[in-house]
């Protein structure tokens, strides 16, 4: 498991390492979205919520990174089509509310 870099190392990063840093968050935040997926359709509603808000706070961190000014268009072109396709992945996931109500309307 790599080491989490603090604040100050991240600021310290050249734009090509944050971008390859951002990418790996995405891929990362992908796969959280995937397990929270499979894990509602087996009705693991915590396993579901734990793996979303990983998700989202991957995705979080690798747009934060996404937005400094010196990160130029179009070096983070696939970057930026990755986190659109995690976000439409986190969008298509229902909430923790929304699960209760089908439980509840199933039961």
């Amino acid at each position: 498991m790599s080491q989490q870099l603090s604040p100050k190392e991240v600021d310290d990063l050249f734009p090509e390492e944050r971008l390859e840093l951002a990418e790996s968050e995405l891929k990362v935040a992908l796969l959280f979205a995937n397990l929270s997926s499979a894990a509602y359709s087996t009705g693991r509603l915590q396993h579901a919520t734990d793996a979303r808000c990983k998700a989202e706070h991957a995705c979080t961190r690798a747009a934060a990174r996404l937005a400094a000014p010196e990160i130029s268009a179009p070096d983070a072109g696939g970057v930026r089509l990755m986190l659109d396709q995690v976000q439409g992945a986190l969008a298509r996931l229902p909430t923790p509310g929304e699960f209760r109500v089908r439980v509840r309307r199933a039961g």
